[in-house]
């Protein structure tokens, strides 16, 4: 399966947003992803001079008529899954952990937000600000659905975690930066294209993975084991042979 590429060369953030999110939110879906792209043309387009054509308005009414708008809500908790089983294969992958493949990291993902009982902290949230439950065959089924774009939806949190770091989450203005959304996606990328899975020869992220041209690499932080990665591999039981 080859890859579809999004190319935000000299566009600014309301662009940049346009043209990430629909892909975010309905990566097999193309249809679905014009309807949602001509619902947020139309949201810039009430406090900008942009103007809209015949055919994405014809867009918008279809979005209108089936609800679109909600998409976005439905997908963050799947793609935020997605993209913190990217962030977690980064993290052991770069640490040499033993078998660090998918089921260990979709293992950690699903209980890291768990109880103290299984020994893990608690008190991380998903992208909607909510405890996650969902067990690993969830995760995995999630990964799987949004694995496409796994490297956009990370960014995101990256941002997210940023911003509640900064006591500034609330605040969609200081923080939701769709062009340093692509920066970050495309080093993420560029950083999961160079490391693999121990026994496991495929990459990270596979072909079939949106590139994003245009958008400069930018600084990632060194992946290094957290302490609720470590606590979680800890009671870590493997189900399946990778």
């Amino acid at each position: 399966m080859t890859s579809d590429c999004v190319d935000i060369t000299g566009m600014n953030g309301d662009i940049a947003q346009v043209l990430l999110w629909p892909y975010m939110v309905h990566p097999d879906d193309e249809n679905k992803r014009e309807r949602l792209g001509a619902f947020l043309l139309a949201k810039m387009a009430i406090d900008t001079e942009y103007e809209i054509c015949k055919d994405t308005l014809r867009r918008l009414v279809e979005a209108a008529e089936i609800g679109v708008g909600q998409d976005i809500e439905n997908a963050v908790a799947g793609g935020c899954m997605a993209g913190d089983v990217l962030l977690i294969l980064l993290e052991m992958a770069a640490s040499n952990v033993k078998d660090g493949g998918l089921d260990k990291a979709c293992h950690v993902v699903s209980t890291m937000y768990d109880t103290p009982k299984k020994g893990v902290a608690k008190g991380f949230k998903d992208g909607r600000g909510k405890d996650y439950k969902a067990g690993r065959d969830t995760v995995r089924s999630n990964w799987m659905k949004y694995r496409a774009v796994a490297h956009l939806w990370a960014s995101h949190l990256i941002q997210l975690r940023d911003a509640e770091e900064n006591g500034i989450r609330n605040d969609l203005s200081k923080w939701l930066d769709d062009r340093e959304l692509a920066s970050l996606a495309h080093s993420l990328q560029n950083r999961a294209s160079q490391l693999k899975p121990p026994r496991n020869s495929l990459p990270i992220l596979s072909d079939a993975s949106l590139k994003i041209m245009g958008a400069p690499l930018v600084p990632l932080r060194p992946p290094a084991l957290s302490e609720h990665t470590l606590e979680a591999l800890k009671n870590f039981t493997p189900r399946i042979r990778e």
